[in-house]
């Protein structure tokens, strides 16, 4: 995995790893009224997550396939 700089401060910066980000699917009322149906579209999208250890700026990634299989 390549380390990767900031854009704004031109530092390197911090893996924190693959995270899993819920996306889709209903809150709320909705899922009140809908119940499981509400979460029929949700799915679950994993990236990269990276920080500025310097200016706390947080930069997402698609993670390459490889990476996605040895995490699993």
């Amino acid at each position: 995995m390549e380390e990767k700089k900031c854009p704004q401060c031109r530092t390197y910066m911090e893996y924190l790893g693959v995270k899993e980000f819920r996306t889709g699917g209903k809150t709320g009322g909705w899922h009140l009224s809908l119940g499981d149906f509400a979460e029929l579209q949700e799915r679950i999208m994993k990236l990269e997550m990276w920080v500025c250890t310097q200016c706390r700026q947080v930069l997402f990634y698609l993670p390459d396939k490889s990476s996605l299989k040895s995490r699993k």
